[in-house]
């Protein structure tokens, strides 16, 4: 449960109800462009809402319109993903997204959500891929409740398998299930992260295990060319506009840590 007067858990992309600290004391609702604090604050955090008010957050808000708006209308602080337990998912597309936003603003991930749907398609369509693959397993049905722990276990193992950081990561982000026409899709909450993470280049061992890839540098010394010491094969994603991107040279990477992270 987030605290509204801790500065790790309030970022860009909530949408919140703020006491406002202009002349007339009042509330508003709307969605945080930028927070204010530098530390924590017992009055709620300080924040600028969308329209430019100023005030302490003192309520997250959250609701299935707000989930949907969020949906439809693409920013740097939404993205949209079909499924999850699809290979190329659950190990690359969906920790690169998350590892995106984190070394960013922060923002939502939604699963159960076409990004680009044809024509007539609905956009929402729920996690119904998802589930028959849990069913498939448990060579039956199962219950709500069953399918939604095993989905966030599987969550949490892919991004601590796949992602590597000095902080646990399956733990940071937060989950909210919402239900709209018979259907269920996830939203997966991630905040800013107060360090680094890096997207791990594996090669599996087993099904479920693998180890990441290493590389050797080189250097020449004269016409000879000389190996130099091991290091993993890591990428770095950071959220431009609605897509992530890579930073792809160290000059680019320090400078962006630089800036964000200290």
């Amino acid at each position: 449960m987030a605290d509204v007067t801790k500065l790790s858990d309030i970022y860009p992309s909530l949408t919140v109800k703020i006491s406002v600290t202009a002349q007339s004391p009042r509330t508003e609702i709307g969605v945080i462009a930028k927070v204010t604090s530098l530390v924590d604050n017992p009055k709620g955090i300080e924040v600028v809402i969308d329209g430019g008010l100023m005030g302490n957050v003192i309520e997250i808000v959250k609701s299935v319109e707000i989930a949907k708006n969020k949906i439809l209308i693409e920013t740097n602080y939404a993205d949209n993903k079909l499924c999850f337990t699809e290979t190329v998912m659950k190990e690359k597309a969906i920790p690169q997204a998350v590892q995106s936003f984190l070394n960013s603003q922060g923002g939502s991930l939604f699963i159960g959500v076409a990004d680009d749907p044809k024509p007539g398609e609905e956009k929402i369509v729920g996690l119904q891929f998802d589930r028959n693959y849990y069913e498939l397993k448990n060579k039956g049905p199962i219950s709500d409740d069953k399918f939604k722990d095993k989905l966030r276990t599987d969550i949490e193992h892919s991004l601590e398998t796949n992602l590597y950081s000095t902080i646990r990561l399956g733990q940071l982000v937060d989950y909210d299930w919402w239900h709209i026409d018979g259907k269920i899709f996830l939203e997966i909450i991630i905040p800013s992260a107060k360090a680094p993470v890096f997207y791990k280049h594996l090669y599996k061992t087993k099904p479920d295990e693998g180890k990441e890839i290493m590389f050797n540098l080189t250097y020449k010394e004269g016409h000879t060319e000389m190996k130099g010491p091991s290091k993993k094969l890591d990428e770095f994603f950071v959220r431009e506009g609605s897509h992530k991107s890579p930073i792809t040279t160290f000059e680019k990477y320090t400078a962006y840590y630089d800036t964000h992270f200290i």
